[in-house]
């Protein structure tokens, strides 16, 4: 009898991560269907969002016992390692794991995408800056971590990103 020879068909490798309690509520809910979908999900956090990965039932690795110091050039390496295809994130306020994700990722060519999770704050989680120097940031207002595209929750959040110096082509509803 003849059988047809499976063709190896690459599953994308795609990266999830978060590190606080509000984008670990914004990224778990995307693994179940981007397995069921055949990629290969890595769901990686830091801090609380490893918490709320068990409290829901996933285990997520902790992306500090991979990289001893996360910075840009660490991360570089790592991805260029790993060879994911692309990246989703949540949006912490006051780390940079994140922020450095997103800069390595452009450097290696890797598609991002971040998902904000809450209605302020919003300038801030792309700057230099963390929550306790907003005021530092609202007279900069310089967006130097971007990923390749922003997910907002509503047209609410996109106007007022835009009117925060976003570029309205990057956010998606």
């Amino acid at each position: 009898m003849f059988r047809a020879k499976k063709k190896n068909i690459k599953k994308n490798k795609i990266l999830l991560f978060s590190r606080d309690s509000g984008g670990s509520n914004v990224i778990i809910p995307l693994f179940k269907p981007l397995k069921s979908r055949d990629y290969k999900v890595f769901l990686f956090g830091k801090d609380i969002a490893l918490k709320n990965y068990r409290l829901r039932g996933y285990k997520g690795k902790n992306i500090s016992s991979v990289i001893s110091i996360i910075n840009v050039d660490n991360l570089v390496k790592f991805l260029m390692k790993e060879k994911f295809d692309f990246i989703i994130t949540s949006t912490s306020g006051d780390d940079y794991t994140e922020r450095y994700l997103w800069k390595a990722a452009e450097i290696v060519k890797i598609p991002t995408f971040a998902i904000l999770d809450n209605w302020i704050n919003y300038g801030v989680r792309f700057s230099e800056y963390d929550q306790p120097r907003l005021e530092e940031y609202d007279r900069s207002k310089n967006h130097v971590f971007l990923p390749t595209k922003i997910l907002v929750m509503d047209q609410f959040a996109k106007i007022k990103m835009v009117k925060e110096g976003f570029d309205n082509s990057r956010i998606l509803i």
